[in-house]
């Protein structure tokens, strides 16, 4: 029997494998070890005392995360191709953040937990780590399905995963989690989640084909504002009658079929309208309605969103 991290529930040879192992032998897999945890999985650097650190293997003088740090580390040191961890309050979540690898924390009732030791039963959550999308949600087809023995899983058949990673984030939408996540982060690791979530607006542009043809600057007749109360975060661009400045822009083109689903992105307070490049030329772009510039931080002087963001980051690596 493999004890939660703790030798002090070592009971012995196990009578059975967990259901999840056995759903992933039947297909397959070998199971290759046990992996290092925080003790009764509570923790998040996998620093047990029994067992010693599980180091990041990028870096061995930072943490792995956890309370499932040494199955991330397995995975991210490319021991194993996937492995399995328990997720109650961000144990999966964590670890593959911090080592780099997929991690995949299942809507509750999704995948069976019969025959792991349990933590809290109400949000107790049992999913894979990967180095690759597809490899996550291969694992995760195979451990699908209902489960008796546990009666918090959903008697529902199995909803392949995989399939639909051929579509790809077209139709997703993401959320960036505000109040007491966001008021309680660092300013650095919030210049990272927007980072990611501008990211995700350009993979948007380019899953409709989009192409870009120019790094440039408006005109000197511009104002750029980071706005309110807004996530992610946004930009709000406005023309000035004196005093503007010319602010970092990209221009890209479009195949003129997808414009129209591209367009039904664009959230208040922004539109879309014309803007004037340094040389002169007029394109279409992402302007802001003038009330939401009203509290506005004026972050013209950065000379551009992305510049402003990169500053964020510096700062809060600075304090």
């Amino acid at each position: 029997m493999s004890p939660p991290g703790s030798p002090e529930r070592d009971a012995g040879p196990a009578t059975r494998d967990a259901v999840l192992v056995r759903r992933l032998e039947a297909e397959g897999a070998v199971l290759v070890a046990t992996h290092n945890m925080d003790e009764y999985a509570y923790g998040f650097t996998t620093e047990n005392s029994h067992y010693g650190a599980t180091c990041n293997p990028h870096d061995t003088a930072r943490i792995s995360g956890g309370s499932s740090g040494g199955s991330a580390a397995a995975v991210a040191a490319g021991q194993v191709p996937f492995s399995l961890g328990s997720d109650t309050n961000g144990s999966i979540r964590v670890p593959a953040s911090l080592c780099g690898t997929f991690g995949l924390k299942p809507t509750f009732g999704r995948l069976p937990r019969s025959g792991t030791y349990p933590f809290v039963a109400s949000l107790d959550h049992l999913g894979p780590f990967a180095r690759s999308v597809a490899d996550l949600a291969l694992a995760y087809d195979l451990m699908q399905g209902p489960d008796d023995t546990d009666p918090a899983c959903a008697q529902r058949a199995i909803e392949p995963a995989s399939p639909g990673l051929e579509r790809g984030i077209n139709t997703l939408r993401v959320a960036v989690l505000g109040g007491w996540f966001r008021e309680q982060a660092l300013p650095e690791a919030l210049a990272a989640v927007d980072q990611v979530a501008q990211a995700l607006g350009y993979a948007q542009l380019l899953e409709r084909g989009a192409r870009l043809v120019q790094r440039t600057h408006t005109s000197a007749q511009y104002r750029l504002h980071a706005l309110p109360g807004q996530l992610p975060p946004k930009p709000g661009l406005a023309r000035v009658a004196q005093g503007g400045h010319a602010i970092e822009v990209e221009v890209y083109d479009m195949p003129l079929h997808h414009m129209g689903s591209f367009l039904a992105l664009i959230p208040p307070p922004l539109g879309l309208g014309s803007i004037e490049l340094a040389d002169g030329q007029w394109v279409k772009g992402f302007i802001c309605e003038p009330w939401a510039l009203q509290g506005a931080a004026d972050i013209s002087e950065h000379g551009g969103w992305r510049h402003y963001i990169a500053t964020l980051a510096g700062n809060g690596a600075a304090s």
